[in-house]
C-alpha cells in the first residue's frame, strides 16, 4: 500500500493533456484554452453611451439645443455637435467626437428642440471609452483559461467564433459482477441492484465530463476481449469490481493480459482502499473498488484531479477549504478517512453511516472531510480540510 499523496502524485505524473482541437464557440462551454486568445478587435470598438440621455457639447448653460438622435448601431461619425448643442442618444450607440459627456436622462427635461439639464453632473461621465477594456492584439484570455459563460460571452464580443481547446477524454465504465441487476428489474436471490455505474457517470457529468457503461459477464475470456477493445478506443479505463483475487475476479488478469502496467495497488485510505491504477501509452485505467461509497470517493479524489489535467486545467481538484469540526472523531493511525460531511454555517460535520457499502449518508453530504493518516482523534473546534463536492 502507498499514502494518499504518493498515489495522486503517481497519476499525475503519468497523466498529460491531451491534443488540442478547434471547436465552434458555441460548444465550448466547459472545455479548456490551448493557447492564448488575443482580442482582433478594440473592445468597446468605438467610444459609447453608458445609457439613455443626451450626449453635450458643454458650455456655459444649462440648456441645450437638440439637433440629432443617434440609436444603437448608428454610424454617428458624421454628427458634430457645436457647444451648446446635444443629441438624443440610447444605450450603447456611438458617441461624436464632438461630445464632451452624456448626461442621464433622468436629470433632464425635454421642451421641443431644447433640453435642460435640472441637476449638476460629471464632465465627461457616461461614456464608455474606445477600447478601456481590450486593446486589439492584446490578450484576452490566456491559454488554460476554464471557458465558463463568462469567458465565452468575451469571445463572443470580440467576433471570435471558434477557439482552439484541449479536447476532452474519452472515457468508458467497464461493469463487472453477475450478481448485478438493472434497475427496473427484480431481484433473485443472491443478486443486488447495480448502482456504481450510474453513480459514477453522475458525478462525472456534474464535475464536466461524459462517460459511457459498457457491461460484461465474469467471465476471463469475454473480460480480456472487451478491456482490449476497450484499452484502444478510450483515453480512461474505468472499471467497478472484479480487481481482487477471488475465482471469479477477471479483470486484474486481463488488464496484465493487454499490457496494462500497474503503477499501484492499493492505498493506505478508507473508503477505498483496494484502488489500483495502471496505464498503457495511450489510456489511464482506474479500477475503482466494488462498494459504492468507496467508488464514489475515489472518482472525485482521483480520478477527477486526472482528468483536470487531461483537458489542460490548472485547478486540478476539487475546492478545498480548512474549516472548524463541529463533532468528534476517533480513528486509529495507519490511514487517511475521507468522511461525508455537511459543511453549515462555517463548520463541519461528519455523518452517520460511514461505511464503503453505504450511499445514504453520501446523498445528504456536500463535502469530504480529511482525516490524516496519522491522526487519532478530532475534538469540536479542530480545523480539517474538506473537499467541497459539487452540490
Amino acid at each position: 500500500m502507498i499514502p494518499v499523496n504518493e498515489a495522486l502524485q503517481r497519476i499525475l505524473t503519468r497523466t498529460s493533456a491531451l491534443d488540442a482541437i478547434n471547436i465552434q464557440l458555441s460548444e465550448a462551454l466547459g472545455y479548456v484554452l490551448a493557447e492564448d486568445v488575443l482580442s482582433p478587435i478594440d473592445m468597446p470598438p468605438f467610444d459609447n453611451s453608458a445609457m439613455d440621455g443626451y450626449a453635450i457639447n458643454e458650455f456655459d448653460s444649462d440648456e441645450y439645443k437638440v439637433v440629432a438622435e443617434i440609436q444603437a448601431g448608428m454610424n454617428a461619425s458624421d454628427v458634430t455637435l457645436k457647444p451648446g448643442e446635444a443629441a438624443r442618444i440610447f444605450t450603447g450607440a456611438m458617441v461624436p467626437a464632438s461630445a464632451t459627456t452624456v448626461v442621464k436622462q433622468e436629470i433632464t427635461l425635454r421642451d421641443g428642440e431644447t433640453v435642460k439639464i435640472t441637476e449638476a453632473f460629471q464632465s465627461g461621465g457616461n461614456i464608455r471609452k474606445k477600447a478601456e477594456q481590450i486593446q486589439s492584439g492584446t490578450l484576452a484570455l490566456e491559454k488554460a483559461t476554464h471557458l465558463n459563460a463568462a469567458a465565452i460571452g468575451l469571445i463572443a464580443m470580440l467576433g471570435i467564433d471558434s477557439v482552439k481547446v484541449y479536447r476532452k477524454p474519452l472515457i468508458k465504465l467497464l461493469v463487472t459482477g453477475n450478481e448485478l441487476v438493472e434497475a427496473g428489474n427484480e431481484l433473485q436471490a443472491g443478486q443486488i441492484y447495480e448502482s456504481n455505474a450510474i453513480t459514477i457517470i453522475s458525478a462525472l457529468k456534474e464535475l464536466g465530463f461524459d462517460a459511457t457503461a459498457v457491461r460484461v459477464a465474469d467471465d476471463y475470456e469475454a473480460t480480456a476481449k472487451i478491456v482490449g477493445e476497450l484499452l484502444q478506443e478510450c483515453d480512461v479505463l474505468l472499471t467497478s469490481g472484479g480487481i481482487s483475487v477471488g475465482d471469479y475476479d477477471f479483470v486484474g488478469k486481463a488488464m496484465e493480459e493487454n499490457g496494462v502496467r500497474t503503477e499501484f495497488y492499493k492505498v493506505k485510505q478508507k473508503p477505498g482502499k483496494p484502488l489500483f491504477f495502471g496505464s498503457t501509452d495511450s489510456c489511464l485505467v482506474f479500477a475503482l473498488p466494488g462498494n459504492p461509497a468507496s467508488a464514489l470517493t475515489c472518482t472525485y479524489i482521483y480520478v477527477f484531479p486526472a482528468l483536470q489535467k487531461m483537458t489542460g486545467s490548472t485547478s486540478l481538484h476539487l475546492e478545498k477549504r480548512s474549516l472548524p469540526m463541529a463533532n468528534s472523531y476517533t480513528k486509529r493511525p495507519g490511514l487517511t478517512h475521507y468522511l461525508k460531511g455537511r459543511v453549515v454555517d462555517g463548520t463541519v460535520e461528519s455523518l452517520e453511516h460511514q461505511s464503503s457499502s453505504m450511499l445514504n449518508s453520501f446523498a445528504l453530504s456536500n463535502c469530504l472531510i480529511v482525516v490524516p493518516e496519522e491522526a487519532e482523534k478530532l475534538e469540536p473546534g479542530d480545523s480539517v480540510s474538506v473537499y467541497i463536492l459539487t452540490k
